[in-house]
Parts: C-alpha cells; sequence; structure tokens
C-alpha cells in the first residue's frame, strides 16, 4: 500500500469491527482535521451529532474544487481526503 488514498479504497468496506481502529485510521483522522468545520458544525447545538458523509456534503456545499485549490495545500488535500471518506463505509 502506497499511500492513504490506497488504504481508504482497500478497506472502504470494512468496518472498524471486522478490520480494527489502527494508526492508518487515526492518521486519516487527524489530516481530517485540518478542514475548518464551524461552518457546518458552528450551526449545530450541543446535542446535535452528524456523520462525515453529511459534514463532508455540506462541506463541498460551501467550497467547491477550485476555491479548495486556492487554499493552503494541506487544506487543499484534507478536503480531497474528506470526500474520499465520506463515499467509504468505513468513515462514513
Amino acid at each position: 500500500m502506497s499511500n492513504l488514498t490506497d488504504f481508504i479504497d482497500e478497506y472502504a468496506h470494512k468496518s472498524f469491527s471486522e478490520l480494527a481502529f489502527c494508526e492508518i485510521d487515526a492518521l486519516i483522522l487527524s489530516q481530517l482535521s485540518y478542514i475548518n468545520y464551524s461552518a457546518i458544525a458552528g450551526n449545530f447545538n450541543n446535542d446535535c451529532e452528524i456523520t462525515l458523509k453529511e459534514a463532508a456534503k455540506q462541506y463541498f456545499d460551501l467550497y467547491d474544487e477550485d476555491e479548495l485549490k486556492e487554499k493552503i495545500s494541506i487544506v487543499y488535500k484534507a478536503g480531497l481526503l474528506l470526500k474520499q471518506c465520506a463515499q467509504t463505509d468505513r468513515y462514513a
């Protein structure tokens, strides 16, 4: 496996009970922390929960890929990772 996106693709349909949470999962989630979720999560009270899939939809409703390309590289890459993760059973 050569990178994070390969791992996400390979284990997209594996739940955490089928394949235990590992260091690569932690790395993926840490990369997603570079995204500013305030425009999404800031609209909800503390009792509200949304899935990563719902957060990704709202994020990409706010920003198109051209806008993301203008951001710092790590933020742009985190956005692409968010989009990929949202399309999996494992992370969505």
